[in-house]
């Protein structure tokens, strides 16, 4: 058996792993990539391995972040992920949720947890989550914040908030108070992408969830040939 590896560029910077179903995750790694420069991810990616000792061939499965996430960072990883598993026999591929990779950095998943977004426009974008047989999965609710008195409502059935450390000041700004009673992480681990549920493999990773300023949009469908 190969290794699994996660990646995840729903934020501003990228994350990559690599996790050997013997010796756990060799590495969990965080690194700016412009998308402007979609083209050399390959090589950046084939970099890190190196570093490593590895090879894309040592890689017998990709689980990629779906969102929610920029319209931007998800469709690169969706193509780059896409490509590298074109026609190969034995590589598998699957999206994961972003949100339940973040929820996992902070919590164990014996709650439900709603993980907050700067959706510009001084509004936050809400997605909850429940735990379920040991992992954390999306349960549907989704919801746009514009004050404290929404987040109120919205966290009602959810114990614990999730975000990112650089969507902090507009949670403040939009939710006075309420970042007190959040949890925050540094970044999402690709770790948690790769060894979240090992049984299910039935997202796409074109089935994204894109962050828009006023809406969770439907994203169009990757044409395949």
């Amino acid at each position: 058996m190969g290794c699994s590896a996660g990646f995840d560029f729903s934020s501003s910077d990228a994350v990559f792993a690599v996790v050997d179903p013997a010796k756990g995750v060799l590495f969990d790694r965080a690194f700016p990539f412009p998308a402007r420069d979609a083209s050399a991810l390959p090589l950046k990616i084939r970099e890190i391995l190196e570093e490593h000792n590895l090879f894309y061939e040592d890689i017998t499965d990709w689980s990629v972040g779906v969102g929610p996430g920029s319209f931007t960072g998800l469709r690169i990883a969706a193509a780059f992920a896409a490509g590298l598993t074109f026609r190969k026999e034995g590589v598998r591929i699957r999206g994961v949720s972003s949100a339940a990779a973040l929820a996992h950095t902070l919590y164990e998943p014996d709650r439900p947890v709603l993980t907050l977004y700067d959706g510009r426009k001084n509004e936050i974008l809400a997605c909850g989550l429940r735990p379920e047989n040991g992992f954390f999965r999306e349960d549907g609710f989704r919801a746009v914040i514009r004050s404290a008195a929404d987040l109120a409502g919205a966290a009602a059935n959810y114990p614990s908030l999730a975000c990112l450390d650089s969507d902090k000041a507009a949670l403040e700004k939009v939710c006075p108070g309420w970042g007190a009673v959040t949890g925050f992480a540094e970044r999402i681990f690709a770790a948690s992408l790769a060894a979240w549920d090992r049984n299910d493999f039935s997202r796409l990773p074109s089935n994204l969830t894109y962050l828009r300023p006023a809406v969770f949009v439907a994203p169009a469908a990757i044409r395949t040939i």
